[in-house]
């Protein structure tokens, strides 16, 4: 009798053009039922319950009730790791095939005096491991700059490729357009060969930050979310510590241009240094605020 009276119901709730004839004549002889024929039944009382169910369900009041959103598709993770299989190769050859020039690097970044010797050295040549370095250096800061801004959920829009080529674009200019302007500046004040040094000792350092980025990019890349926050920080302390490094290494230069054409030094140290740091802030700011 309980299968009986679902079966009516669902009967009625469903209408008759999902009942066949046969079912309704079935059901007109009682004494025909039998166990068999309402085991035949049961699939089309089961689809005729659930089709009704569904129609009167609301899907998108739930939807919206308990926030269900579609699965997103994960990020692809191979530029990243093909940019630093790049990156990391570079540092091997220039390793193998340039240590001293490599040795000289290290030492230059520890001691002023070795520096100004290797800068005397260099003045006039460009190494080819001068090149591969200046590379890395770009591939690093764009790779950097790239993690960063997708673990901050920025430009989420843009895809890999085309957001890699933006900030290698932006990397470029920044880095072109102040390298030039440390060479106007040189032919213009009368601070030539101090500002060069400057300059050569600024490459050096970021030879050095670059190499020293790369196990914090790898765990920016690849590793578990409950690791990011504190590599996030690790890395601005890195830079941090290398911009205050890079200020103290300018004094040692300037110090005796201080000493000898203070009004120049002031209008270098406001063009090159204060000025590009508040540039940087506000862009900073726009993107991650």
């Amino acid at each position: 009798m309980t299968l009986l009276g679902s079966f009516l119901f669902a009967t009625f709730l469903q209408g008759q053009d999902t009942i066949t004839t046969s079912n309704i004549i079935l059901l007109q002889d009682s004494s025909r039922i039998t166990k068999d024929s309402i085991q035949e039944l049961l699939p089309s009382i089961y689809d005729t319950l659930v089709r009704v169910a569904l129609e009167d369900l609301p899907i998108d009041s739930l939807r919206q009730e308990f926030d269900i959103q579609p699965i997103k598709k994960e990020s692809d993770d191979s530029l990243p790791f093909y940019l630093l299989l790049f990156i990391i190769g570079v540092f091997g050859y220039v390793r193998f095939h340039f240590f001293s020039y490599l040795y000289a690097v290290k030492q230059s970044f520890f001691n002023i005096n070795l520096s100004q010797q290797f800068f005397e050295e260099h003045i006039y040549s460009v190494s080819p491991a001068s090149f591969f370095l200046n590379l890395n250096t770009i591939l690093v800061y764009t790779l950097l700059i790239f993690l960063s801004l997708r673990y901050f959920g920025k430009l989420e829009g843009v895809g890999d490729m085309s957001l890699i080529g933006i900030v290698l674009g932006v990397v470029l200019a920044v880095g072109l357009s102040r390298y030039w302007a440390y060479r106007m500046a040189a032919y213009i004040l009368p601070i030539e060969k101090t500002l060069m040094f400057y300059l050569f000792n600024i490459r050096i350092l970021n030879y050095v930050m670059s190499g020293a980025l790369i196990p914090f990019l790898l765990i920016l890349a690849f590793a578990d979310n409950i690791f990011l926050q504190g590599t996030i920080w690790l890395i601005f302390f890195v830079i941090l510590s290398f911009a205050i490094y890079r200020c103290y290494r300018g004094f040692l230069i300037g110090e005796e241009v201080m000493k000898v054409s203070k009004f120049h030094f002031f209008v270098y140290l406001c063009t090159f240094e204060i000025a590009p740091i508040l540039i940087l802030y506000k862009v900073t700011k726009l993107l991650l605020v």
